[in-house]
């Protein structure tokens, strides 16, 4: 039995988890559609009227440029060619 979740944001009913994203901030899962709305929010200026999206924007935002950080490192480590020793970009 699949289990569904609950989107945070539209309060639809989640079937497939594997396109939805989760926030850490409100332990809550957001749908497909939920992503889109913050991303309009943000793109119109209107993020910052609601409290909730801002923080759920943030935390993503953050976890995004952490995640290709790491990727960016793992990547300069496998080109051999690199001369990267750790201390410069």
């Amino acid at each position: 039995m699949t289990e569904s979740h609950e989107c945070f944001i539209t309060g639809e009913s989640i079937q497939n988890i594997e396109d939805s994203r989760f926030t850490w901030e409100f332990d809550a899962w957001v749908s497909e559609r939920g992503q889109q709305m913050i991303d309009n929010a943000y793109a119109t200026g209107e993020l910052e009227n609601n409290r909730e999206w801002e923080i759920i924007y943030g935390e993503w935002y953050a976890q995004d440029e952490a995640d290709a950080a790491r990727w960016d490192m793992a990547l300069r480590h496998l080109d051999y060619d690199n001369k990267f020793d750790g201390e410069h970009e």
